[in-house]
C-alpha cells in the first residue's frame, strides 16, 4: 500500500477510511436512526479527509445543521450553513441553492443578522422564480423573506410578497396553505388592518382539516382569538364574547374568547 501510495504521489491515508466510516455509510446511519451518536459519526466522517461528491457533503452539513437547529445552537447551525450555501454553488443544482439559501436566512433572522438575512432570502427567491423549483420550495422561500421584511420595517414588501404566497397556494388545504394564511394574517395585523387578518384567519379555520395537523390546527384557533382580543381593543367600553370554532370536524372544542377594551 505504501509502494502503490507512493507511485501515485499520495499518503497512505488516503486508501484508509475515515475512522467513523465513509461519509455516505454514516448519512446512511443518520437516515435510519437519527440517534446522536450516529449525527456525531457523520460529523467526524465529514471532517475526515476525503475526496467526497460536493453532494454528499451538502446532505451532511444539512441533516448536521438541522440538529443544531433543534439543540437552539443557531450559532453552529451558521457554521454548517454557511458551508453549504457555498457547496450549493459547487453543485449548481437550483433546488439545493433555495433550499439551502432559505434556511441560512431563517438561521440570520433567529440571531438578529437582519441585513444578511434579508440578502439570502432575497436571492433565494430570485433563484426560485427563475429555476422553476417545486412550489413547496417557492413557497417556502417566500414563508422566510416575508418573516424577515416584516422584520426589517419593509412591510409593503412583505405584504406584496405575502399576496404572492397566498397566490400561491390557492386552492391546497394543507398545512403550507395554513402557513400561508397566517403569513398574511401577521402581515395585515402589523399594518393595522385587523378586519383582513381575521379574514385570512377565518379562512385557515374553515378550511384547514385538522387531521394533517392538530397543532397546526391549535395554531389557527389561538391566532384567530388574538387577532379578535387586538381588534376589539380599537372599540371603547365594549364587552363581548366570541366563539371561535372551525366549520371542520375538530376536536370536540373551541376557543371561547371574552374580551373588555
Amino acid at each position: 500500500m505504501a509502494f502503490l501510495a507512493e507511485r501515485l504521489g499520495l499518503e497512505v491515508a488516503d486508501f484508509e477510511e475515515p475512522a467513523g466510516g465513509s461519509l455516505a455509510n454514516a448519512l446512511t446511519l443518520v437516515a435510519s436512526t437519527g440517534s446522536d451518536s450516529a449525527l456525531e459519526v457523520l460529523r467526524e466522517a465529514l471532517g475526515a479527509e476525503g475526496h467526497e461528491s460536493p453532494v454528499l457533503r451538502w446532505q451532511a452539513l444539512w441533516q448536521l445543521a438541522g440538529r443544531r437547529r433543534v439543540q437552539g445552537d443557531h450559532a453552529g447551525e451558521r457554521e454548517d450553513l454557511a458551508e453549504l450555501v457555498g457547496l450549493g454553488e459547487v453543485v449548481g443544482v437550483v433546488a439545493l441553492r433555495v433550499r439551502g439559501l432559505t434556511r441560512f436566512a431563517r438561521c440570520l433572522r433567529s440571531l438578529g443578522e437582519i441585513p444578511a438575512a434579508l440578502d439570502a432570502a432575497t436571492t433565494a427567491h430570485q433563484l426560485a422564480r427563475e429555476g422553476g423549483v417545486e412550489v413547496e420550495d417557492r413557497a417556502g422561500v417566500l414563508l422566510a423573506l416575508v418573516s424577515v421584511e416584516a422584520e426589517a420595517g419593509r412591510m409593503p414588501d412583505a405584504r406584496a410578497h405575502a399576496d404572492e404566497l397566498v397566490a400561491l397556494v390557492m386552492g391546497r388545504s394543507d398545512v403550507l396553505w395554513a402557513e400561508a394564511m397566517w403569513t398574511a394574517a401577521a402581515v395585515r395585523l402589523r399594518q393595522g388592518d385587523h378586519q383582513a387578518a381575521q379574514g385570512y384567519l377565518q379562512q385557515a379555520l374553515e378550511g384547514f382539516d385538522s387531521a394533517l395537523d392538530w397543532c397546526c390546527g391549535c395554531g389557527c384557533v389561538l391566532r384567530r382569538g388574538g387577532c379578535i382580543c387586538r381588534s376589539c381593543r380599537l372599540i371603547p367600553g365594549r364587552l363581548r364574547s366570541v366563539s371561535v370554532r372551525p366549520s371542520r370536524p375538530w376536536p370536540s372544542w373551541g376557543l371561547r374568547v371574552c374580551v373588555r377594551s
